[in-house]
């Protein structure tokens, strides 16, 4: 057995027009406006009266400051800027403590290091990176014999030094 939809959908069309044609009825045409409320009083109650008069005072000033020049004048000129203490930030971490070169290395034309990182547990850990590489938050950008260099975000450049350990040869056991 096929139903159509049609006739469903005819009766929700209708009943939907006959629900409009009634508001549409009932509608009152004239407009009215609400009823005005008087503002509640702004009052002071509770502070010292230095700070209510200081209050008034410094809006006063600002009123009389507006008389004296207004806002669109050519002449009117904004206050002199108030000198700013310089802020000292404090002193930026160096973000390889711990870390030590032990060796550079080339390959396939692509310059790396191999860092030893210290860390709480005990043993330290090895890592390596290649130029244009990220280690915690340093991107290598240079890589020499003797040193290397990283940069962060910023472009505030820190260079690793590459430690060479002296053996005396006298100290050495001979068999």
């Amino acid at each position: 057995m096929k139903l159509s939809l049609r006739p469903a959908l005819l009766v929700i069309v209708l009943a939907l027009a006959a629900v409009v044609a009634w508001q549409a009825a009932n509608l009152d045409a004239h407009w009215r406006a609400p009823a005005a409320v008087e503002p509640a009083a702004v009052k002071t109650v509770g502070l010292p009266p230095t700070v209510a008069e200081e209050s008034r005072l410094g809006a006063l000033a600002t009123l009389n400051a507006l008389e004296e020049a207004p806002l669109f004048w050519p002449s009117r000129r904004p206050p002199p800027d108030k000198p700013q203490e310089p802020v000292e930030s404090p002193p930026k971490e160096n973000p390889l403590e711990g870390v030590r070169l032990l060796g550079a290395f080339t390959a396939r034309g692509q310059g790396g290091v191999v860092l030893s990182i210290e860390s709480d547990e005990g043993a330290p850990s090895m890592e390596r990176v290649t130029v244009g590489e990220s280690y915690s938050g340093l991107t290598l950008t240079n890589v020499s014999p003797v040193a290397v260099e990283f940069e962060d975000i910023d472009g505030e450049r820190y260079n690793l030094p590459l430690e060479i350990e002296r053996i005396e040869i006298d100290s050495l056991p001979v068999d």
